[in-house]
């Protein structure tokens, strides 16, 4: 299936016949991202969202760490989250993983990039330096997406 053809508009990046956007998002692991994923394996792995204790930002973008398979929803109960093997080998620092993921329509994708590498969970932690913790706390917003977004296809 083609995703991106003659059919739509490069400039608003939507399908000209039912106005759909078909575009790509890119998103980056950042510090809050890992800080949920670690409370999530402080609670046995296994949690509602609710048990989490999340700041708001926190609970807005914990279903994104998804795009990096370290979590997925639990199918038998509503809310729960479960950290999968490869998160908690993250968390544990024995794997790494890519600094970004990409999405298209809410579902994890692959997408050759050569920006992104590969980091381990220590790095997403503060550090004494204020620029790189700045950094690692940012969080995008709604505008941020749309200029980072391409057509997916």
């Amino acid at each position: 299936m083609t995703y991106y053809n003659e059919e739509m508009n490069e400039e608003q990046k939507t399908c000209s016949h039912c106005g759909a956007k078909m575009v790509a998002y890119k998103h980056k692991l950042n510090y809050g991202m890992a800080q949920s994923l670690k409370k999530l394996y402080a609670l046995g792995g296994s949690a509602h969202l609710n048990a989490l204790e999340l700041n708001y930002n926190q609970r807005c973008n914990f279903q994104k760490i998804r795009y990096w398979g370290l979590v997925f929803k639990s199918n038998q109960e509503s809310g729960v989250w479960v950290i999968s093997s490869y998160g908690k080998m993250f968390v544990e620092g024995k794997v790494s993983a890519p600094s970004h993921a990409w999405s298209y329509r809410g579902e994890p994708i692959e997408k050759e990039d050569s920006e992104i590498t590969h980091i381990y969970f220590s790095e997403l932690t503060p550090v004494n330096n204020a620029k790189v913790d700045k950094e690692l706390a940012v969080y995008k917003k709604r505008g941020d997406y749309a200029d980072d977004s391409e057509p997916h296809g």
